[in-house]
């Protein structure tokens, strides 16, 4: 038989003290006098119709949107680290002179990225390229450039060498054999489900880049440079 719509409206009791606000409503339907029930989402006052809610086959005229809360006022950021030079240490140090974009605003000469009030930063992926660039002695020395995303809640240099490590990258294995030396590598390494860095306490935290080199005998090395990227929301 052909299909038959009443429109209608339905009071309903929210109980004392009026006009609290329903967290849900259930309305039974006899399945003896109705085919089908469709739920719409709408403005009562203007009758716009924003969305629906129907059986499975049935098609909609409107879509109900829905967005991740990590896509919710996304922001773009990331650093791009120049080329540093380091001789070998196991002392981290801060990376000074980053450039960074914060959702499109490039900024030069950067220390570390303070991160929005009530925002995370996740980290995503994180890229670098050394080569060993100077050797000063003549027996065989292995070395590797570790380059370190930490956290700190002063924007300073000590503060985000000393920092806490949210996550970090490795070239290994740089071999010189000789002065003057030899050897480049390129690394990257990606995060799936993001490492998340939240604003945390009233002053904030801060993200910078370290970077250190590990290895036998005297070696310097030349980071050719790096990437990390992100985004805050």
């Amino acid at each position: 038989m052909p299909e038959s719509i009443i429109s209608a409206q339905i009071p309903v009791t929210a109980g004392n003290p009026v006009g609290e606000t329903l967290d849900a409503v259930q309305v039974t339907v006899s399945s003896v006098n109705v085919d089908r029930q469709v739920v719409v989402v709408g403005d009562p006052a203007t009758g716009a119709q924003y969305a629906e809610v129907t059986p499975k086959g049935t098609q909609a005229d409107n879509a109900l949107g829905v967005q991740d809360l990590k896509d919710s006022g996304r922001q773009a950021f990331n650093f791009v680290i120049p080329a540093q030079t380091a001789a070998s240490t196991t002392t981290a140090t801060a990376v000074s002179n980053l450039t960074q974009n914060a959702n499109w605003t490039q900024t030069t000469g950067v220390t570390a990225f303070a991160i929005p009030s009530g925002k995370t930063l996740r980290i995503q992926a994180m890229t670098a390229a050394a080569a060993t660039q100077t050797v000063t002695t003549t027996t065989t020395t292995r070395a590797a450039l570790v380059v370190q995303v930490r956290v700190a809640t002063t924007n300073t240099t000590t503060a985000i060498a000393a920092g806490v490590v949210a996550c970090e990258l490795e070239l290994p294995n740089l071999i010189a054999t000789s002065v003057g030396g030899v050897g480049g590598l390129v690394a990257d390494v990606g995060f799936p489900d993001g490492v998340e860095i939240p604003y945390g306490n009233a002053a904030g935290n801060y993200v910078g880049i370290t970077y250190l080199v590990q290895g036998t005998g005297t070696v310097i090395m030349q980071l050719l440079g790096g990437s990390v990227v992100g985004f805050a929301y």
